[in-house]
């Protein structure tokens, strides 16, 4: 069953075990079953706990899942969704903390040094930010949103020498063909922004939504590619790597249902 910690000091007497895999979700509660009429249903069980982790039974995994949960029915409605469906070789630990920059920098600062003492590869860690909203956001909400992901990412690129600069994952949002998806936040920042590349992988991910496993798309871009490279989907499993996740341009690579031309 997940354990909820109401105490952020509390934490450090589960980080004395090494992990395979350490997955940190942070704004990921579960909301409400319907999104909206584009989408029918909500992925918050798998912003907590997605596929790509699930039916791992030889890897020992870690599971934190941050975010503001308001009353005790908030705190049952999300750990209920994690609890039918981890399993025995799966820890998750549920915090209830207002993601500020002060406890930001010292919860990545902690578990940056957890990950270095325990030598886990940056390949199998990852902080996923799902603090987005789906109407205009008020100025709090706006803060929120820019301070978060880029307050994680400069304390990673500063703690251990940056070595786990690469880990920070940021959700999509409320895209309709994207909201299943998210990326790598180094890696990928400015090309959310380019809407030219962004439109031709929306294009991509329709088409994709129909395949079957004899078809495949030719992709010429180099940005698109780099794209399909650092996305990735949270509600399908990973059968192909030992890290942590799966790139979408793995997923179709391994599937033989992508052609290079460059």
């Amino acid at each position: 069953m997940s354990i909820y910690i109401d105490n952020f000091e509390n934490l450090d007497g589960y980080l004395s075990t090494k992990y395979d895999y350490v997955y940190i979700s942070i704004g990921s509660k579960f909301n409400q079953e319907r999104v909206n009429r584009y989408i029918r249903r909500t992925n918050a069980q798998e912003q907590m706990f997605p596929l790509f982790l699930q039916g791992r039974f030889d890897k020992n995994i870690l599971l934190i899942v941050v975010d503001v949960f308001p009353d005790m029915d908030s705190i049952v409605q999300s750990t209920d969704l994690i609890d039918s469906a981890i399993t025995e070789n799966i820890t998750c630990l549920v915090i209830n903390r207002f993601c500020n920059p002060i406890f930001l920098t010292s919860f990545i600062e902690k578990m940056t040094n957890y990950f270095q003492s325990y030598q886990i590869s940056p390949v199998n860690c990852m902080i996923c930010n799902y603090v987005r909203h789906m109407n205009t956001p008020n100025p709090i909400e706006q803060d929120s949103e820019d301070n978060i992901p880029s307050t994680i990412q400069n304390s990673l690129n500063e703690c251990n020498n940056g070595k786990y600069d690469t880990c920070l994952y940021q959700w999509f949002g409320y895209r309709t063909h994207f909201y299943n998806y998210i990326y790598n936040y180094k890696n990928m920042r400015r090309f959310e922004f380019l809407y030219q590349h962004m439109n031709i992988v929306d294009d991509l991910l329709q088409e994709m939504s129909n395949f079957n496993y004899n078809n495949s798309i030719v992709v010429q871009n180099p940005s698109v590619i780099h794209i399909l490279k650092n996305i990735v989907n949270i509600t399908l499993p990973n059968h192909f790597t030992n890290a942590i996740c799966i790139s979408i341009f793995q997923q179709l690579s391994n599937n033989n249902q992508i052609t290079v031309v460059l």
